[in-house]
C-alpha cells in the first residue's frame, strides 16, 4: 500500500491548508504513470497522511531569517521567532524502476510547490 507520510511543524498549520495539501497530494499520486503508461499507485490503496509536532526547534530559532531582512526567507509563521519544517517520506513497494520514482517524486515535488509557493 503506497502512502505519503507529511511530518511538519504545527505553527506551519496558520500558514497552510493541510487538508488541502493532503488531497492534492493524493490526487498528484494518482496521476502517476510509469513509462509504460500504467497507473503506478492504485486507487484504493494510497494514502497521505500528516502529522503536525507541537513541540519543535529549528535551526537558529530564525535569528538568520531575522537579520535578512522578514519574509526575504522560509515561511513565515504566527511566531516570527521560529521557522517551519516539512519533511513528506513516500512509501511504495518494491519492484518500480528508478525512472518511475523520479517520474513520482517530481509530481509530488511539483504539487507541494504549488500549495507552498504562493
Amino acid at each position: 500500500m503506497p502512502h505519503l507520510v507529511i511530518l511538519y511543524t504545527g505553527n506551519l498549520d496558520t500558514v497552510v491548508d493541510m487538508p488541502a495539501l493532503c488531497r492534492e497530494l493524493a490526487d498528484a499520486m494518482l496521476t502517476v504513470r510509469d513509462e509504460a503508461g500504467a497507473q503506478v499507485f492504485p486507487t484504493g490503496g494510497t494514502r497521505v497522511l500528516a502529522y503536525p509536532t507541537p513541540h519543535f526547534a529549528v535551526a537558529d530559532g530564525g535569528a538568520a531569517g531575522r537579520a535578512a531582512g522578514a519574509g526575504k526567507t522560509g515561511v513565515s509563521t504566527s511566531d516570527p521567532g521560529e521557522y517551519g519544517f516539512m519533511y513528506l517520506n513516500l512509501r511504495m513497494g518494491r519492484g518500480r524502476t528508478a525512472a518511475t520514482e523520479q517520474i513520482a517524486g517530481r509530481a509530488l515535488l511539483a504539487a507541494t510547490r504549488a500549495r507552498l509557493m504562493p
